[in-house]
């Protein structure tokens, strides 16, 4: 207490020789066009505080002088009590000019990386208004900071992974040799088997967008369904997450149907939903006929687990999103709630598709062949490499290798898959390592050929409505930005 009265008794005159100073430096920063901004400080003890900055900014009254947030040092003065940190940013916003995006880990320890301390970034950066645009200039400068900061960290660890497992699988250099051996002796018409397998899974899954569509009442052109449907299943492959595809095909969908803007987005989310359902089925079918066989060996029955675990959440997810609308507690969710505006447009999606089920079950079923036909696509890269698996062990397999690549830990689930079919298939197949391994890169390699299309459609396709190309942080941002209004007009 003594030293807050100190500091309180002393200031003004300190607080006086710093307008002095700014009245100077700001009349030579306007001659050179240069804006100044006042950070905010650390130390309670430093000049200007919270409540003395607002009043400075308005007696100064000069538009080269703003304000300049920093995270970490708003974060320590919250966690010391001296402040709310969400309360000043928002009373502040409007006169800041930029900020210091870190991270602090409490109760003072700031200038760590973003996202790895306790500063709540999604609470504190304002989202996206039904305008689209953000409620605060803070917000409008950080969103985008903070967006690229995130998918960085999510490539580098993302590739970081793949880099490594790749080491791991393929260093051994005796195995290496056995890998050139299989590929001089592989059976390329079996690769020419699986690229036609592959094709089946597109038109498949083309089908299932093209029935969701209908049921929307969107009607497209055959090219620019074809188009919008290959550039989906390129980024999908490639993009850090796998769902960067949904985003570029939502966008692009909405732009050719601005008068069913809704429609095309629930379409999009069905799509990929239905898709889930399908193979959960699949997952849930393999597991009951071959669950002794998968569980033989400690390596795959650690694996097998791993797949219950995350198809108990899928079961979950679908059983949770089904209660939620079928009892209609959508509105009794906070609106901060994680995800609410997705459950909404599941549910949003129920309602529809179940007064079409018809349809449903159309795509349902196109869905069951575009998994199998996935499956058909690795079995041809195996009998390429002359490993003559039976089909149903082999289908047994690949739900493990599905769902576990598909996880967001590697850059296109490369690295991760290989190492899965070579605990798997040598373990419960008796298939060679070095073949077990390149059996994934080669099933991967086919994937590839077969979606690199949507990468030459995508540098050549323009929507309708004839807008420009625009980075895909904006095709998120008007996406995330529809899925709100939605969920405000449900």
């Amino acid at each position: 207490i003594g030293a807050v009265q100190k500091r309180e008794r002393i200031a003004p005159a300190y607080l006086q020789r710093v307008k002095d100073c700014l009245r100077r430096v700001i009349e030579h920063a306007a001659s050179k066009k240069v804006r100044i901004a006042l950070e905010s400080r650390r130390g309670y003890e430093e000049i200007p505080t919270e409540r003395e900055l607002p009043g400075l900014l308005e007696e100064m009254n000069s538009a080269p002088l703003g304000y300049w947030h920093d995270f970490g040092h708003s974060q320590i003065k919250e966690n010391l009590g001296f402040l709310d940190h969400a309360e000043w940013l928002r009373a502040i916003g409007p006169r800041a000019f930029g900020c210091h995006v870190q991270d602090c880990i409490w109760p003072a320890k700031d200038h760590e990386v973003p996202f790895t301390g306790d500063v709540n970034f999604e609470k504190l950066v304002p989202q996206p208004e039904q305008n689209g645009r953000c409620n605060s200039a803070v917000g409008a400068k950080v969103e985008g900071t903070l967006w690229r900061m995130k998918k960085i960290l999510v490539t580098i660890f993302q590739l970081s992974v793949t880099i490594g497992v790749l080491y791991w699988v393929y260093h051994d250099p005796a195995r290496r040799a056995q890998m050139v051996e299989a590929i001089r002796n592989a059976q390329y018409r079996w690769v020419l088997m699986g690229i036609l397998a592959y094709v089946v899974v597109e038109i498949a899954a083309a089908f299932r967008w093209h029935v969701l569509l209908r049921v929307q009442k969107i009607q497209l052109t055959l090219p620019r369904l074809s188009g919008l449907f290959f550039i989906g299943m390129f980024y999908n492959q490639f993009l850090p997450g796998g769902t960067g595809g949904d985003i570029i095909k939502s966008y692009y969908l909405l732009k050719e149907t601005p008068d069913k803007k809704a429609g095309a987005l629930l379409a999009v989310v069905f799509d990929r939903f239905i898709g889930l359902v399908a193979l959960v089925a699949i997952t849930a079918t393999l597991i009951g006929l071959r669950y002794d066989f998968l569980s033989q060996k400690p390596e795959t029955r650690s694996l097998l687990w791993l797949l219950l675990f995350l198809l108990g959440a899928s079961v979950i997810f679908l059983l949770g999103t089904f209660v939620i609308s079928g009892f209609k507690l959508l509105h009794s969710l906070p609106a901060r709630f994680p995800g609410r505006d997705r459950l909404i447009e599941i549910s949003a999606a129920y309602h529809l598709y179940a007064h079409h089920w018809r349809a449903t079950l159309v795509a349902f079923g196109a869905s069951l062949v575009a998994h199998l036909a996935t499956f058909a696509t690795f079995l041809c890269a195996a009998y390429a490499l002359a490993a003559p698996v039976p089909l149903l062990n082999f289908f047994a397999v690949m739900p493990v290798e599905r769902t576990i690549s598909a996880l967001p830990i590697s850059f296109a689930g490369i690295g991760l898959r290989e190492k899965i079919l070579q605990i798997m298939l040598n373990g419960l197949c008796g298939v060679p390592e070095a073949k077990a391994i390149l059996i994934g890169s080669l099933s991967f390699l086919i994937i590839l050929v077969c979606c690199l299309p949507g990468a030459i459609v995508y540098l050549f396709y323009k929507p309708s409505g004839a807008v420009a190309r625009v980075p895909l942080r904006e095709m998120e941002q008007e996406v995330v930005t529809l899925e709100h209004e939605i969920g405000e007009a449900e």
